[in-house]
């Protein structure tokens, strides 16, 4: 770890440190509202679907046909960050190349239909829920046609491959010995896998809740700051905007579709550490789905 990432570090702990001294009320509120939203919504919609995909993947239940497909499906029906985890356990057992997975992963790993939809349309009842859910699907697709577009120009050959799939395949290796001796054994090692990126998830939802309620009561109610706070976790992201007073519903809605498409640091983080763990980039990630978020705002403008 280089010098200036040491003192990088130092600054934003000590900064963290500060605001739990300084407003400890409020950073208890956030944190708690955090801990309701992964107990209550995240944990009881997304371990389902963390294990039954894993199992799904790792017995090879899915035609070979759909496979590379596979990642889209689940990431457009279960949310952040199921699209991740599945393009990284497929690029890990050779199934996608690095191109393959980095285009999956900026196209697949979106906000759940069931927030889209339910959460968004009960709290901007006056707008178009469906609308959002379709300009967040499409602007990510075009934001995935946008990075391989940019990749078959610079032609970029990349050096970590080889060691991410070394790194995974003994993953796999140890996923089959559990398979082959006992298939409760192999079920319970998948689940408490499932169980303890869940608690990782938790944990940033929480941080990022915490830092949402500090900015929000921090700085004046006016939508620049509301948007700061907003972007650190999306579900308070979404309920900040839709407390704020527009005079085009138009605006709103757009704004809520490209926080949705942006997904938040809070979910980038999430995502983050799983790309850590099979070496797709996380900043290129980052970059398009900044990118996705713009033309989901543009398309949100634009379409009636």
């Amino acid at each position: 770890m280089s010098t200036y990432t040491s003192k990088l570090y130092i600054i934003v702990l000590f900064s963290i440190l500060l605001i739990l001294v300084a407003k400890p009320g409020v950073c208890i509120a956030g944190t708690r509202a955090g801990l309701l939203l992964w107990f209550n919504s995240v944990l009881p919609t997304l371990f389902p679907f963390f294990l039954i995909t894993r199992i799904i993947l790792h017995l090879n239940l899915c035609p070979k046909m759909f496979l590379k497909l596979y990642p889209f499906a689940t990431g457009l029906i279960a949310g952040y960050p199921t699209g991740a985890i599945t393009v990284c356990d497929q690029f890990l057992s050779g199934i996608l190349t690095y191109k393959e997975g980095m285009l999956l992963l900026i196209m697949s790993n979106n906000a759940s239909p069931g927030f889209l939809i339910a959460y968004t349309g009960s709290l901007l009842c006056l707008c178009n829920p469906y609308k959002i859910w379709f300009t967040v699907i499409i602007s990510s697709i075009i934001a995935g046609m946008i990075y391989y577009i940019s990749i078959l120009l610079s032609k970029e050959e990349h050096k970590n491959i080889q060691v991410s799939n070394k790194a995974t395949s003994d993953n796999s290796i140890s996923n089959n010995h559990y398979l082959k001796h006992d298939f409760i054994l192999f079920f319970e090692k998948t689940m408490t896998d499932c169980i303890n990126l869940l608690v990782v998830i938790g944990c940033y939802i929480m941080i990022f809740s915490m830092l949402s309620y500090f900015i929000t009561d921090l700085f004046e109610d006016n939508l620049l700051s509301l948007c700061f706070a907003g972007s650190f976790e999306i579900t308070n992201g979404v309920s900040l905007l839709s407390k704020y007073t527009f005079e085009s519903k138009k605006i709103q809605s757009a704004l809520v579709a490209a926080l949705c498409s942006f997904g938040g640091f809070s979910a980038y983080f999430q995502t983050a550490g799983i790309l850590k763990k099979c070496g797709l980039s996380g900043k290129t990630y980052l970059f398009f789905k900044s990118i996705s978020g713009l033309i989901c705002f543009t398309l949100n403008m634009f379409i009636t």
